[in-house]
């Protein structure tokens, strides 16, 4: 798996303490879905790219052992919005993009009653790029620019849920996550430009689950 690059490989045979599932151990499976994100990217001077909304749902599988350490495996989507402006006159154009991610973490879970958890982490997101449907506010015209690219990144996990039913889990998320990715956009209607970003994402999820 080309993804599973070799800091993924170390984290699982360092951190992986017999994550095999037996009876003292448990497994869980939730959903995380967040509208909450806040992005704040290092750009070139010369663009103004004004991120305006992103949306992110994904499942996450968690195999825990007796000393409650999960390791975290996860897949889901990223939409990501956001506008280009040349001059300080109108938007040129609006963007949006869905981004395939999976992800890798390991996290530390302290049962502080028998309905609350809290957990700390750290995640390493995978990033597979998707292509990005460009909306032209000059000529009103619509086009895509091609994406196959990934890029890998690293973030801190806070959460905490609640149990209900024995096995129903409902919660909250936080994530802050850094990444640094080549990205293309129009410069000038007819031609692309490649731009390097680095990107530090805050991000609120709201999590549902089940755990066994």
């Amino acid at each position: 798996m080309k993804f599973l690059t070799p800091i993924y490989l170390s984290l699982i045979t360092i951190l992986g303490i017999n994550f095999s599932v037996s009876a003292q151990d448990h497994v869980s499976l939730t959903l995380n879905i967040g509208a909450f994100s806040i992005n704040q990217p290092d750009l070139p001077e010369a663009n103004n790219i004004d991120y305006t909304g992103s949306a992110t749902i994904s499942g996450n599988l968690r195999f825990f052992n007796k000393n409650h350490w999960a390791l975290r495996l996860g897949a889901g989507v990223d939409q990501l919005n956001y506008s280009v402006t040349n001059n300080e006159l109108a938007t040129d154009y609006d963007a949006e993009r869905k981004d395939f991610i999976g992800i890798l973490g390991l996290e530390k879970h302290f049962i502080l009653s028998e309905t609350f958890t809290l957990y700390p982490g750290i995640i390493f997101p995978t990033t597979f790029m998707g292509d990005e449907s460009i909306s032209s506010n000059i000529d009103n015209t619509i086009d895509t620019i091609n994406n196959d690219g990934f890029f890998t990144g690293a973030g801190l996990v806070l959460g905490a849920n609640l149990r209900f039913f024995r096995i129903m889990r409902l919660g909250v998320e936080f994530n802050a996550t850094f990444d640094s990715f080549k990205q293309n956009i129009w410069q000038n209607l007819d031609q692309f430009q490649e731009i390097k970003i680095k990107n530090l994402d805050y991000t609120t999820l709201v999590t549902l689950g089940i755990a066994f």
